[in-house]
């Protein structure tokens, strides 16, 4: 068929390609055929599409049109399974969320994966700097983490998946600035982490949940300048983190959670005035995120994570009067942050550190004003 007889029916394609139907054309003759009928016409799309996909010739419609089909053939696991390798695929966040917002309404609500494929969908639309909509979702994804809780309380996975979403909410309504919204939300999530931790003692999950429940209360009054429950919070958050570390100690995450919370500590110490405990704490963070980043120095991450620590300590020994201490840490931190901006001049954070690490140098010169500060790791996620 030449393409000028093919733009006269309601077909789609390339010359001497694979012809296929729109989409919108399928949508409305789906409710003229009959169930066996409508299955098997499922079936042979998703076929076509997947040949597509896997010979080299299929592009963004080839996916979202394969993940359709598959729900259409009520193959839901397949269908997540495509909607989250489409995900990696796409490319960028405008992409990702074009894709969930047609595939996740075709899933089921009670399927096992719905909230995570949806929570993709949410993260996404967060990069593309649409809080509002983010929200609105995250919102409806709770109604639902809610139904399932009611209807099966007994049922451990539906209550951690509640507990996120009020901590997803949380973190959002901190972005916007109403800290009563963010503690209402963390406050449901640690009462929810609690019960689960409390009858599962030795759920490793369930206990790192805990300590991050904790440590969103403990930011929270951090900003409200509450330093009493803030430490509480924090202590009780560190006190996990040590455990888990202490019963893992080659697992990575652990220490690297156990590092935040000895800085967290490390903080409240100098807001005290007690600059012994900020040392203490910051050096054993410091100690922890040098093996990290010895066993791994390919990992930007704890690279940056190492050169923090030493921009803290170099901050203390300032503090203390220590210029030669000082100037050994930030120019350690320098070090880092010059390696990390070098093998990657596009990103932005990076640049952004790497002048706070000049100006901190230059600050303890004498050559420069009050210093901007490094954007600390947050609470473990």
């Amino acid at each position: 068929m030449c393409s000028s007889d093919l733009d006269l029916t309601l077909l789609t394609g390339e010359p001497g390609g694979q012809l296929s139907m729109h989409p919108w054309v399928a949508a409305a003759l789906g409710p003229r055929q009959t169930q066996d009928a409508a299955l098997s016409r499922h079936q042979r799309g998703a076929e076509m599409r997947l040949s597509r996909l896997n010979a080299g010739r299929g592009g963004f419609d080839d996916l979202a049109e394969l993940i359709r089909h598959l729900a259409g053939c009520h193959r839901y696991n397949d269908a997540v399974a495509y909607a989250f390798q489409g995900c990696d695929l796409v490319g960028g966040p405008v992409a990702v969320a074009a894709l969930l917002a047609d595939a996740v309404p075709l899933i089921p609500t009670s399927h096992p994966r719905f909230l995570a494929l949806a929570d993709r969908e949410c993260a996404a639309l967060l990069t593309m700097g649409l809080a509002t909509a983010t929200t609105h979702r995250y919102q409806q994804l709770l109604h639902i983490a809610e139904d399932r809780a009611h209807a099966d309380p007994g049922n451990a996975d539906y209550q951690r998946d509640l507990s996120v979403s009020h901590n997803k909410l949380g973190d959002l309504a901190v972005a916007a600035g109403d800290s009563t919204r963010a503690a209402e939300h963390y406050q449901t999530d640690l009462a929810i982490t609690e019960r689960l931790a409390g009858a599962d003692p030795g759920n490793a999950r369930y206990q790192r949940d805990l300590s991050v429940s904790h440590d969103r209360l403990g930011d929270l009054a951090v900003a409200a300048g509450d330093s009493t429950r803030a430490a509480e919070h924090h202590h009780a958050a560190a006190a996990i983190a040590a455990r888990l570390a202490g019963a893992d100690p080659g697992n990575a995450g652990y220490q690297r959670d156990l590092s935040i919370s000895h800085n967290k500590l490390g903080d409240l110490a100098v807001a005290a005035g007690d600059s012994t405990s900020a040392a203490e704490h910051y050096h054993a963070a410091l100690a922890i995120r040098a093996r990290l980043a010895g066993a791994d120095p390919g990992n930007a991450g704890y690279q940056r994570d190492l050169s923090i620590s030493h921009n803290k300590l170099g901050d203390l020994a300032v503090a203390a009067g220590d210029s030669t201490s000082a100037a050994e840490h930030y120019h350690a931190a320098l070090a880092i942050r010059a390696r990390l901006a070098g093998a990657d001049p596009g990103n932005a954070g990076y640049q952004r550190d790497l002048s706070i690490s000049h100006e901190r140098l230059a600050s303890l010169s004498g050559s420069s004003g009050e210093e901007p500060t490094d954007t600390e790791p947050g609470s473990p996620d």
